[in-house]
């Protein structure tokens, strides 16, 4: 059983925080401080948890830039063993946390793999000069 966790980004303060619980009372959720209603969802992005950590034990969430190492590269119709790396943007799409809306491997098999590293090198909101230009 994995962890339902989320998180948001609060734009005026330009900082990440975790809620305590969210009430969704069938109009509008919002984040509650000891049963008082803080912040709308509406007025911030909310971001869910993966269930997966990068290759620190960091907790991967939606919108966090992750940096993909890979040892074996395809070229020339051929695996070779090369250190490589991809900068994406983890998303949910397809009823899946994935890398990209192109992807149809889900992002806990790319993680699970043995040639696969990942690293959480920031996030949407607070780093947007990481995020690669094809998912902008």
């Amino acid at each position: 059983m994995r962890d339902i966790k989320f998180r948001a980004w609060d734009s005026k303060s330009k900082c990440m925080f975790t809620p305590p619980i969210v009430d969704c009372d069938g109009k509008a959720g919002h984040f509650l401080d000891n049963g008082v209603p803080m912040y709308s969802l509406y007025e911030m992005p909310v971001m869910q948890y993966t269930g997966l950590k990068d290759m620190n034990g960091v907790e991967i969430y939606e919108g966090d830039i992750v940096c993909h190492f890979n040892d074996v590269v395809f070229r020339d119709k051929k695996f070779h063993i090369e250190r490589s790396y991809e900068i994406n943007v983890v998303q949910f799409h397809y009823g899946m946390f994935c890398l990209s809306v192109d992807d149809e491997l889900p992002m806990g098999l790319w993680i699970n793999a043995k040639e696969c590293e990942f690293e959480v090198i920031g996030n949407k909101y607070a780093n947007p000069e990481l995020v690669p230009e094809l998912v902008k």
